[in-house]
């Protein structure tokens, strides 16, 4: 899963709707790499939360994860390809991130600046072993490419030691990561990803 910490990945206040925009837009595009990884013969097995493991026994009916624009609009439509996905995802990102405050140049297709509490550039944490998955980094590098060409820069930062991923966690050093975590079968997901139950993980 990739965390987002509210507290540094903001626009203005924490709890304000444009910082919430602003995490959707980030979101929006991690959702449609991760949802464009999987290549043949390693498919990765897609859990939209909040759910029960108990649905990963069936179809996953869950909803796709971040994927309706700033208007509600659903995105995706079956058959999309992978650079279907894609494009559709970074118009909707670079949607969320003006709505949230950034400003765009001329053509409006590139971020140039970044509201007040916001940045033109993020830095994602994650575990070396992490890295040597192949949907893990095809993922992150894909989001990294995605994000560039919106206007903003994301740095995937490897960690090796996870005692010392585990401390930049707890003190809330880390604006995103990318985690790994052991789920109890009737535990909800949405209340283990929860920033707020990062101390009991």
């Amino acid at each position: 899963y990739i965390g987002i910490n509210a507290t540094a990945v903001k626009s203005g206040l924490p709890s304000s709707e444009a910082s919430r925009l602003l995490r959707k837009g980030l979101a929006t595009v991690f959702s449609a790499c991760r949802t464009s990884a999987g290549t043949e013969p390693l498919q990765p097995i897609l859990v939209n939360a909040p759910t029960d493991r108990l649905a990963l026994v069936e179809a996953n009916a869950a909803q796709p994860a971040y994927a309706v624009d700033p208007d509600g609009n659903q995105l995706y439509r079956v058959g999309m390809s992978r650079e279907q996905i894609l494009e559709t995802a970074r118009s909707a990102a670079r949607a969320y991130f003006i709505e949230a405050g950034f400003t765009a140049d001329e053509s409006g297709q590139r971020l140039i600046q970044a509201p007040d509490g916001a940045a033109l550039l993020y830095q994602l944490h994650v575990l070396a072993d992490a890295m040597d998955q192949p949907l893990t980094a095809d993922c992150l590098k894909t989001a990294t490419m995605l994000l560039a060409e919106i206007g903003i820069r994301l740095d995937v930062i490897t960690v090796e030691d996870p005692l010392h991923f585990s401390e930049l966690l707890q003190r809330g050093d880390i604006a995103l990561w990318y985690g790994v975590r052991a789920m109890d079968v009737a535990e909800v997901f949405f209340a283990a990803y929860h920033s707020n139950e990062i101390s009991k993980s």
